[in-house]
Order: structure tokens, then C-alpha cells, then sequence
């Protein structure tokens, strides 16, 4: 069954295509850094004919690394791209071999744990098929992010009985952990007098130690979650939740207040040197389920950048981009997000 239409376009922009191969051998062109094509702001990066997404900023500002879609190939494969921070020539991670023709293999959610490590998603099936084969959340060297490591399988229960089919939004917490949003799946009638249609929703968030064997822990407060993110203190973690205007802050003992309300339903947050980014408004919509359980439907909306200690804006003017998935350079003085087309733009923030 299908989603009515404007569900099917604002999905266009939050539907996880995981990407790219086994244990095969991957390209891995020279890095050229000629710069962007246009340099006037927002600075577009990326000119791909398929999609750019969640860009994750290298801690020391050098890079940007990201998963792409491959539109012209058999099994719509996605891959890993590094690109220099300030717009160039990428270098791309992709399959080469004859084995990886009958799959569809996919990375997505990249995140840097460390200089030299980053957490991604790796998945894999075979052309035609419904569900994944392999999916896991693992871990790979900085310069061979495509060999990946599996440290946590998907889809598991956890003991309160919640299926959780695969991770978005994965973050480091400095520590070794990572947090991010567990997605299932529910039903809901699009319609009084629809058939029941089914969806993926952030269910919570839950933390992992990846160098570890113990089980993820799921993150109390945390029901239906839209973004997640390192806070201003340690230990702190940043969030937001489905139709809700406001940015939270979870202590490390648990105590919870706002630390931020931007006024419009805000999703996709980041904190970082004092500074708080999230997607604000747009095209975004709530379904609620029988049950009461929350589905955000997002199409993407504007990138609102605030000082956490004034409140104040910090951007300049407001971004016209419909963005989603930002992320802070390093000091803050720069985001990067995933708008538009599916493009990468860098997004100066004086």
C-alpha cells in the first residue's frame, strides 16, 4: 500500500537508502581540491545526479564525509564519499567487483568517532528483495571506511518488547559510545476511510559502547525522537521530539530541561561550541497511530543556527534552503546540511 501523495514527496526527503558492498575491492580515486563551482552563499558543494546525505564534519575541519547514491547502477547502490570541507573534487568509496552486481549494498549515518575511526551503517540484499540480509551498526578505519567492522546487528527486541529495525542519526558521545535514534515500524490509516498503511518512526534513543559487548541502553524521555546530539556539559545529550517546537538537554544525572524553543516544530538538532543548529518548520507533518504512537513526516524546512546562551540568531539572514541533517564545522562557524535536491551546501554562521 501507499502513502497519499504529499506523504510520498515530504518522505522523499527522510527515507534511509543505506549503501554500497561485501568484502570486495573498492575505488579510491585521488582527492583534487579545485573548490566549490560557485562560491557565492550558500555555497552549493555538491552537484550529484543522485542524492548527498548527512554530511558529518572531520574533527579537525579538513573534510566532509558523507553517503551518496549511485543512480545508474543495478542495485541503486549507496556509498561513502570524503570532500574537502571547502568544496573540490571527492573521493568516492564504491564496489567494483562482478560479486557485488546481484546486491544492493549500502552504507549511510556516517559519524566520526575519532580522527582516525568513523561509526557507519552497513547493509546489504540481494537485488528484488523486500528486507535487508545484513544490516549492522560498525566501525572503520578513517581511511578505509567501507571495511567495515560489525559491532551491533539490526534488527533486534529489546526487553521492553520494542522491534528495532535499523539506526539513524548516529552520534559520538567522545567516549568511546555512540548515541542514536532506533526506528521501527507502525500503522496508521492515512485516511478515515483508508486501509492501515505502515511507516518507519524514531522510537528512542539509545546509546552503545561499540568497543564493547554489552547491549544498547535506552535513553529514559526519550519516546519518538527527531535529532540527537552531544550537549554543552559531559555526559550532556541535546534531542528533539516528534511535533514538538523545542530542543532538550538530558544531563548526566538525568535531569531534563529546554535549552532551546524555536517556535515551529524542530527536528535534525546539533549543539557545538555554544551554538545550536536544527531544521525548523517546512514541510513536515505529524500522524499519529491508533495507539497514540508519532510519525514525523519530513520534507525538510529552514536552518535556524542559535546562540544557546542569549538565544539570539546567529545567522546573518534566514537560509532559504529546505535542508535537512545539519552539521557544525568543528568551531561552529560553519554548517553543513543536505538540501534541496539532495545536494550538499556549506552555510557560514559568523
Amino acid at each position: 500500500m501507499s502513502f497519499p501523495r504529499w506523504s510520498r514527496r515530504a518522505l522523499a526527503g527522510m527515507t534511509l537508502l543505506l549503501a554500497c558492498s561485501h568484502s570486495e575491492p573498492f575505488t579510491n580515486p585521488d582527492v583534487g581540491n579545485d573548490g566549490p563551482f560557485d562560491p557565492a552563499e550558500p555555497v552549493r558543494l555538491t552537484h550529484n545526479l543522485g542524492a548527498d546525505l548527512t554530511p558529518a564534519a572531520h574533527p579537525g575541519g579538513t573534510t566532509l564525509l558523507y553517503a551518496f547514491t549511485q543512480p545508474g547502477t543495478p542495485g541503486g547502490d549507496q556509498c561513502l564519499a570524503l570532500l574537502p570541507a571547502g568544496g573540490g573534487t571527492r573521493q568516492e568509496y564504491c564496489p567494483t567487483s562482478a560479486g557485488s552486481r546481484d546486491s544492493t549494498d549500502r552504507y549511510a549515518e556516517p559519524a566520526w568517532i575519532d580522527s582516525a575511526t568513523i561509526a557507519v551503517v552497513r547493509a546489504a540484499k540481494l537485488i528484488g528483495r523486500a528486507r535487508d540480509d545484513y544490516l549492522v551498526l560498525g566501525t572503520a578505519r578513517a581511511e578505509d571506511p567501507v571495511d567495515v567492522t560489525a559491532r551491533l546487528r539490526f534488527p533486534y527486541v529489546t526487553p521492553a518488547g520494542i522491534l528495532h529495525l535499523y539506526p539513524t542519526h548516529v552520534t559520538s558521545l567522545g567516549d568511546g559510545r555512540v548515541a542514536y535514534i532506533a526506528e521501527t515500524q507502525i500503522s496508521y490509516l492515512p485516511c478515515g476511510p483508508c486501509p492501515e498503511d505502515w511507516t518507519h518512526v524514531g522510537r528512542e534513543i539509545m546509546i552503545v559502547d561499540l568497543a564493547g559487548s554489552a547491549p544498547p541502553t535506552r535513553v529514559p524521555g526519550t519516546d519518538y525522537p527527531t535529532g540527537v546530539s552531544i550537549g554543552p556539559n559531559p555526559g550532556d545529550l541535546v534531542f528533539t521530539l516528534a511535533g514538538d517546537t523545542r530542543a532538550f538537554r538530558r544531563a548526566a544525572d538525568g535531569a531534563v530541561d529546554v535549552l532551546h524553543d524555536f517556535g515551529d516544530i524542530a527536528r535534525d538538532v546539533q549543539w557545538r561550541a555554544g551554538r545550536l543548529a536544527a531544521i525548523v518548520g517546512g514541510d513536515v507533518f505529524v500522524l499519529t497511530s491508533e495507539l497514540g504512537e508519532l510519525s514525523q513526516v519530513d520534507g525538510g524546512g529552514r536552518l535556524e543556527v542559535v546562540d544557546v546562551a542569549t538565544g539570539l540568531p546567529v545567522l546573518p539572514e534566514e537560509s532559504k534552503l529546505t535542508a535537512r541533517r545539519p552539521a557544525f564545522a568543528p568551531d561552529a562557524r560553519a554548517v553543513f546540511v543536505q538540501a534541496e535536491a539532495d545536494d550538499l551546501y556549506r552555510i557560514e554562521a559568523p
